[in-house]
């Protein structure tokens, strides 16, 4: 079973937290309680962890290494913000330019960031 993590942006006091956050398990669904929708931000755990054993959430700001070996013989990198996409059901890392989807392999992952903290990083998202 997939594990299920959260955490929440506080956006008054601009951070991180997982205090208050209060789940009610029926039969049929999970429900959030105790969040109000204008002050927090709630991310989810995508099941992966960058090359230093972090997880990494929805809105976390990511260098992508791609394995390959590009013509010129250096590796390819790039920045990119994590986001879900409903359509194709999967989570990609949105660089403004190019939309990567994280369930390729061959990639690294390292948290620089998120965009909470480096709003302007990937603004095109």
């Amino acid at each position: 079973m997939k594990e299920l993590k959260f955490r929440a942006w506080d956006n008054v006091m601009m951070y991180f937290t997982g205090g208050g956050l209060r789940f009610k398990n029926t039969d049929e669904h999970l429900e959030l309680h105790s969040i109000k929708p204008d002050r927090y931000v709630i991310e989810q755990f995508i099941g992966i962890r960058d090359v230093r054993g972090n997880e990494i959430y929805e809105g976390d700001i990511i260098k992508l290494g791609i394995q390959k070996v590009r013509a010129d013989g250096d590796n390819a990198d790039f920045v990119g913000v994590i986001v879900y996409d409903d359509d194709d059901a999967q989570y990609y890392a949105n660089t403004g330019k190019y939309k990567i989807p994280l369930s390729k392999a061959g990639y690294s992952y390292e948290i620089i960031g998120n965009r909470h903290e480096i709003p302007n990083c990937c603004q095109n998202y």
